[in-house]
């Protein structure tokens, strides 16, 4: 099993999903739970990855030392690219939250 946490940015970006979406969202996220680090494409190594959500796509990294993952976002293929240089970009932030959400936890 793995903890999911969520950005802000995730938040808002489930939030601009129509319903549908959201419930095939919700779907994803409960697999991504069971076995987050084989689900989706990977992206740059193992540790960065992403699930097709109709037109658009889910990004996500994958910490499997600490089996927790971290959703990102949701954009469309037209802004790909850009998205995954600024989550390259912010690869220690995301990193540092995953951490202190998970000490929070314990």
């Amino acid at each position: 099993m793995f903890r999911v946490f969520r950005t802000a940015e995730f938040n808002e970006d489930y939030a601009d999903l129509d319903h549908a979406e959201q419930i095939k969202l919700n779907k994803i996220l409960i697999k991504l739970e069971e076995q987050g680090d084989v689900v989706g494409r990977p992206l740059k190594g193992d540790f960065l990855r992403e699930k097709r959500l109709n037109g658009k796509r889910t990004y996500y990294l994958v910490y499997t030392e600490f089996s927790s993952l971290l959703m990102l976002g949701v954009s469309n293929k037209k802004l790909q690219q850009v998205t995954i240089d600024t989550i390259l970009l912010n690869f220690e932030p995301y990193k540092q939250f995953v951490i202190e959400k998970l000490q929070k936890n314990n």
